[in-house]
């Protein structure tokens, strides 16, 4: 089970690459943690332009807001380095808005 998207140029409606939510492992996502994995691929060109980024931010407020995801991960080609990149500053907002959400909890605050 995964779901899909693309990424597309807004002025255009070209498709510029994909994205998605798909199974950390197995074929079916595991509903009872549930746990996703991010994926994405992009057409060489259109790199570096921040398309990307802003599709795994988007699935990321989807499989945690809508989604109710518990374990969210994204796994790329360590010899991309555009694509490592994109994890990099994904994991450091992710540790961030944890420790965010954690003070304000501790404060009283949702």
């Amino acid at each position: 089970t995964s779901l899909i998207v693309g990424i597309f140029d807004r002025a255009t409606g070209r498709l510029l690459g994909g994205s998605g939510l798909h199974a950390c492992r197995g074929d079916a996502i595991n509903w009872s943690i549930p746990a996703m994995m991010i994926g994405y691929w992009l057409a060489k060109e259109h790199e570096g332009k921040g398309y990307v980024a802003e599709a795994v931010g988007l699935l990321t407020h989807v499989a945690f807001d809508d989604l109710g995801a518990k374990r969210l991960e994204i796994r790329c080609d360590a010899d991309n380095a555009r694509s490592a990149a994109v994890m990099v500053r994904w994991a450091a907002a992710r540790r961030c808005g944890n420790a965010r959400r954690s003070r304000d909890r501790s404060r009283g605050r949702p």
